[in-house]
């Protein structure tokens, strides 16, 4: 266990930004930008941004360290965790992600600059930019979510082109049907008219035009 926090090895309750996220797990590691927790019930661990920690509470004080599985499963041995180490070691992997007040299970399947794509069986491809994403957390089960088999959600890289940046992605779905999840709640369908560098226009089902700020955006889903 590398040793980066007083409370390293201790159980503690981790509370994302917003306060609408909560996981209980040992505090595995401190990271460069990035918290590991090891949750116990269902050994799994929990990567964690720190711009999306609110609140960490130490559940218990004066105990011996909680014993944690030696081997990270996205951060090779002997390095320290980071964002963007947990990222590139989650591609093709099933795991869970927390964005938008809830969770989604699949793969993430391409890493640009400031955004991630991420399979769902639910949701197709969905688009997530890095400042958005409150945990990865990769399964410890081989099997794809909802016990689909291979043939039913198989393991494939992003097939579309990728832009660089977000913002360009977003130009190159101009005229794609889609749905933005704008912050915990709110949820917007409709047809993408047009994209800058700061905002996009979206024609809902009312046929009305709709202005978002990309910076709102939490994640887009292809329809």
């Amino acid at each position: 266990m590398k040793i980066g926090h007083p409370w390293q090895g201790r159980r503690v309750e981790w509370q994302a930004a917003g306060g609408t996220t909560a996981v209980c797990g040992v505090l595995a590691e401190w990271g460069q930008d990035v918290l590991v927790l090891y949750e116990e019930n269902n050994e799994r661990y929990y990567y964690v941004p720190l711009v999306q920690t609110r609140k960490l509470r130490l559940l218990s004080e004066g105990e011996e360290p909680a014993p944690v599985k030696a081997e990270q499963p996205l951060v090779p041995r002997g390095e320290r965790a980071s964002y963007r180490k947990a990222l590139m070691g989650a591609r093709g992997v099933y795991a869970e992600i927390g964005v938008s007040g809830g969770s989604i299970y699949g793969y993430l399947s391409g890493i640009m600059n400031d955004f991630f794509v991420f399979c769902s069986p639910a949701c197709s491809s969905i688009f997530i930019p890095l400042h958005h994403l409150k945990y990865i957390s990769p399964t410890n089960k081989p099997s794809a979510p909802y016990n689909l088999t291979a043939e039913q959600f198989p393991l494939r890289p992003a097939s579309m082109g990728m832009a660089r940046t977000f913002d360009q992605q977003l130009r190159k779905l101009e005229g794609k049907f889609v749905m933005l999840a704008i912050d915990e709640h709110d949820m917007m369908a409709g047809v993408l008219r047009e994209a800058s560098e700061r905002t996009v226009d979206l024609t809902t089902a009312d046929g009305r035009p709709v202005m978002v700020h990309i910076g709102s955006i939490r994640c887009l889903s292809l329809l």
